[in-house]
């Protein structure tokens, strides 16, 4: 399932992102400044501040072949040693440089996987 609006909402969302990612890779950012930033596009630093996580999301927390395709794809493409399969129907890929990340949120939204939201305060938890 692919959400051209969230599609369209990451690519334009794309340039802040990677400018406060760079910064933070590059140490010219503290992991907490990066964490109030990074955390509603889906990725935040690990103990050490050297390597970080990004969380994945699926509509619905519905996984159809063609995205689970796509994440196996990711897994090999960038050496994914960490996964973890979440309780609020998302993938966290674990132990990242900052180059795989913005690459991961770049290609995902092509394949129905999406980043942006997937973290901080954005509303994804269903509520019962």
């Amino acid at each position: 399932m692919k959400n051209t609006y969230v599609a369209e909402i990451s690519q334009k969302a794309f340039p802040f992102f990677k400018e406060n990612c760079d910064a933070f890779f590059h140490k010219e950012m503290a992991p907490i400044q990066y964490k109030g930033i990074s955390g509603s596009f889906g990725s935040y630093a690990e103990r050490g501040g050297e390597r970080a996580m990004v969380r994945l999301r699926f509509l619905s927390g519905k996984l159809a072949k063609e995205q689970l395709l796509y994440v196996a794809s990711a897994i090999r493409k960038y050496a994914i040693e960490k996964i973890h399969l979440t309780t609020g129907q998302s993938i966290q890929f674990h132990h990242l440089s900052g180059k795989s990340i913005l690459s991961i949120f770049q290609e995902s939204p092509a394949h129905g996987v999406y980043c942006l939201g997937s973290g901080g305060s954005a509303p994804r938890r269903r509520q019962k």
